[in-house]
């Protein structure tokens, strides 16, 4: 026990830490573990949700989400319109950008659709910041904190300056994919820039298209007269031109 006071153990868990180390020590050997990850969530906490997902249907991260709708009071209407915007965006790219292709980060498009302007109730400057903020530091049932950094850099970065070294907080191999659902994303909210427009409509009017050889490269076609009719849309889209080609991303809008 004295030895074990030098790991910075509590007290009153002296007497239990060598027990329990020689549990888990039988455990490695007997299932061949190499290394264990420390989570936060208490042994109660998983208990509870298990014992809610019996009896409830309903996934836990999706009342999470509308908690967070809820409390934070998301517009739902606009949220509901840039994410079936992403969506329809993330199908037609499919095919060229394969390793973007998950169910997993389709459903954190979505997620981050859904909760982009959480910020929203903080101040409407930096709101970006402020979202990506609540996402990183909140207490998200159902989300683990590698999903809330993914959430947190995609709203953080769906607006404004695009600054790289947020991603940085990600694991290596999934930075360029985040990066292209913040390319996504970000074309979601500017072509929703009037907040009425239907989201089957304004897809109809729209075709992405990236080349195979070149994944930093996407051109955005229009129906014929579509952008002269919305000024406001084709500016936005002119500003985020200029903002992922400071990045070495090249957007064309045609």
């Amino acid at each position: 026990l004295e030895r074990v006071k030098l790991l910075g153990v509590k007290p009153e868990r002296w007497p239990l830490f060598p027990s329990g180390l020689a549990i888990l020590y039988g455990i490695f050997l007997q299932l061949k573990i190499e290394s264990m990850v420390y989570s936060e969530g208490a042994l109660r906490e998983g208990l509870i949700y298990d014992l809610l997902g019996r009896h409830e249907p309903e996934n836990i991260q999706n009342r999470t989400l509308t908690a967070l709708e809820q409390r934070y009071s998301i517009p739902t209407g606009q949220a509901e319109r840039v994410r079936a915007t992403a969506l329809y965006l993330f199908d037609q790219l499919k095919p060229n950008w394969p390793d973007t292709n998950t169910a997993y980060f389709q459903q954190m498009l979505e997620n981050a659709a859904q909760l982009h302007e959480i910020g929203l109730s903080i101040s409407h400057s930096q709101f970006h910041k402020h979202g990506g903020y609540i996402i990183e530091h909140s207490d998200l049932a159902g989300f683990s904190k590698h999903d809330q950094q993914m959430l947190s850099c995609l709203i953080r970065l769906h607006r404004r300056k695009i600054n790289l070294a947020v991603l940085e907080l990600l694991e290596p191999g999934q930075r360029p994919i985040a990066f292209r659902l913040i390319v996504i994303l970000r074309l979601s909210v500017a072509l929703n820039h009037c907040r009425d427009f239907q989201p089957a409509a304004l897809c109809k009017a729209i075709r992405v298209e990236s080349k195979i050889t070149s994944v930093n490269r996407l051109a955005v076609t229009f129906t014929k007269g579509w952008l002269e009719q919305h000024p406001l849309v084709q500016a936005d889209l002119e500003v985020e031109r200029q903002a992922l080609e400071r990045t070495g991303f090249n957007l064309e809008v045609v």
